[in-house]
């Protein structure tokens, strides 16, 4: 009877473990190599209502889940509960992904591409192992003292908020120009981010000067009243985009500025034809980024008299 409690035991651990390793897997993948952009469209909506903008909800779903995983480790009779409790917000974001028909459910950051399908089978999978186990009777009662869980659990999220401070900002961004005397030195240029949060609905009102880009690109040839389009050339959307503007240009042509955000390997996977650009159109591409661009695209911007007049993602079938 012994032996089989305890061999009852070792599955509830052996469970616990396993459900507690995919959590962190996830999260050390969005820490090291996901954006906010790998958020589900519902959870960034909760952060807002909560006055949370997508950095800060990024930084503390990662320290969420580390801290689940720590209490989990030290103390399993109550880590069990919050390691269920964290699975089935899982289930319920990946639900919702599904009925919305994502293609990625940015479990393991923006690197490696998840099915929502398969996360949840294997989510569910999973929880219900654990479950199974019943690690409410089989679990031992937990012996690491309370100090001890509250410090570790501090220090897990003290170490996400370090590994990405100023991760999304310039170290150093540019201030306007800077006089060079002859035989001085180019200034450095800015640090780059590991990622960029673009937000051009954010943008309206602000003058071209004004708007983030100007850190990184010179903007001297977009300082005209135009379409700005944010494209990626692996991006089925924007290819679908880029033919309707072609289409329609000869009737309604108009001057426009295309900003390229570059990916790693995007050539590779190329879908915007290039032959289907705005004739005249003014190219300009940011720099390529560790983690990429945190936007959805495309996304059409009209600057008028200098201004941000309007902005909005466009949606394509």
């Amino acid at each position: 009877m012994q032996s089989q409690s305890q061999t009852s035991a070792a599955g509830s651990r052996s469970a616990l473990f396993l459900a507690s390793a995919w959590i962190a897997i996830g999260a050390l993948f969005k820490l090291f190599l996901g954006t906010p952009g790998d958020l589900p469209a519902t959870f960034v909506d909760f952060g807002k209502s909560l006055g949370l903008g997508k950095g800060e909800l990024f930084r503390l779903a990662i320290a969420i889940e580390l801290v689940v995983v720590w209490i989990a480790l030290v103390r399993p009779q109550v880590g069990w509960m919050l390691v269920a409790l964290q699975y089935s917000v899982f289930l319920a974001l990946l639900g919702v992904m599904i009925a919305q028909g994502a293609k990625s459910c940015g479990c393991m950051g923006s690197k490696l591409s998840i099915h929502p399908g398969v996360m949840l089978g294997i989510d569910g999978t999973l929880l219900g192992l654990l479950l199974l186990t019943r690690p409410w009777n089989k679990l031992a009662r937990p012996r690491a003292p309370y100090l001890l869980v509250s410090l570790g659990s501090a220090a897990v999220v003290a170490a996400v908020f370090w590994r990405l401070r100023g991760a999304d900002q310039a170290q150093e961004p540019l201030s306007g120009p800077v006089a060079i005397q002859p035989g001085d030195a180019a200034p450095p240029a800015p640090a780059l981010p590991e990622w960029m949060t673009l937000e051009p609905d954010t943008w309206i009102g602000r003058t071209v000067d004004e708007l983030p880009l100007a850190s990184f690109i010179d903007l001297s040839e977009a300082q005209v009243d135009a379409t700005w389009i944010f494209y990626r050339i692996n991006c089925d959307h924007c290819a679908q985009h880029f033919l309707a503007v072609h289409n329609g240009f000869s009737a309604d042509p108009k001057q426009y500025v295309l900003v390229r955000l570059p990916e790693e390997n995007d050539e590779a996977t190329r879908t915007v034809d290039e032959a289907l650009m705005p004739p005249g159109a003014v190219r300009l591409e940011m720099p390529r980024l560790k983690r990429g661009y945190d936007i959805q695209t495309p996304w059409d911007m009209q600057v008028t008299e200098g201004r941000v007049a309007s902005a909005k993602h466009v949606e394509t079938e």
